[in-house]
């Protein structure tokens, strides 16, 4: 894939027109619709524990796509993630991708000048997890600039593994995960409950009567002045 191809793909325009898991015409990534959810359904397997509380997701990379095309499938978490933010205030989530790495023969040139894309000769294979940290999202609009920049993350995070091993070279990627969890931000319930009676009899406690969502504010400017 070119660097323009990728850049356009990343920018969620223009693509390869074609799943490489399915065929279908979706591959190129439109916004959140009826192909999309179409397309989780067929590809996505996924799994919970603790009532739904926690949650995974899996994408199985078909073998023929090569290279760091198949970093570009984790786009396909978005309609998960857009479902699910749909139910809950917030979530928790991080990526993970189970790489292959192959190491070359001394000697052997690829058989391409494009190693993406190269069929190679090697010796030995092994395969490797990588994570992204965990992120916090709360609002649908995050979607699709996290996951633009958790691929690029992974492909750096990747690159800097493979360095560190001896002709170790990134081949693949092999299983996507997201993983979920709720999260519930704090913040005020904008609602005034009346101080229990137990309380209310020993006059130890304030409670401020506002209209906003502003009461913890308020309630410490009470104890720093004398009402």
């Amino acid at each position: 894939m070119s660097q323009a191809a990728l850049d356009a793909y990343l920018d969620y325009g223009e693509g390869y027109p074609d799943c490489p898991a399915c065929g279908d015409n979706s591959y190129v990534y439109p916004a959140i619709g009826t192909d999309l959810d179409t397309w989780a359904r067929k590809h996505i397997k996924s799994r919970s524990a603790h009532k739904s509380y926690l949650t995974s997701h899996t994408i199985k990379v078909p073998e023929e796509t090569s290279g760091w095309d198949g970093l570009l499938l984790l786009k396909r978490f978005s309609a998960n993630l857009q479902t699910m933010l749909r139910k809950y205030k917030g979530l928790k989530i991080h990526f993970a991708v189970n790489s292959v790495f192959i190491k070359k023969l001394p000697g052997v040139q690829w058989d391409s000048d494009d190693e993406d894309s190269a069929t190679p000769a090697f010796t030995d294979w092994t395969t490797d997890w990588t994570n992204t940290p965990v992120w916090i999202v709360t609002r649908a609009d995050q979607v699709n600039p996290l996951i633009s920049e958790m691929i690029e993350r992974l492909r750096g995070k990747i690159t800097e593994s493979a360095l560190k091993g001896s002709r170790w070279v990134f081949y693949q990627a092999q299983d996507l995960d997201l993983h979920v969890a709720r999260y519930h931000p704090l913040g005020g319930s904008g609602s005034r409950a009346k101080t229990p009676p137990k309380l209310y009899s020993k006059k130890a406690t304030i409670n401020v009567e506002n209209q906003d969502e502003e009461c913890f504010k308020f309630a410490v400017l009470a104890s720093l002045n004398k009402i």
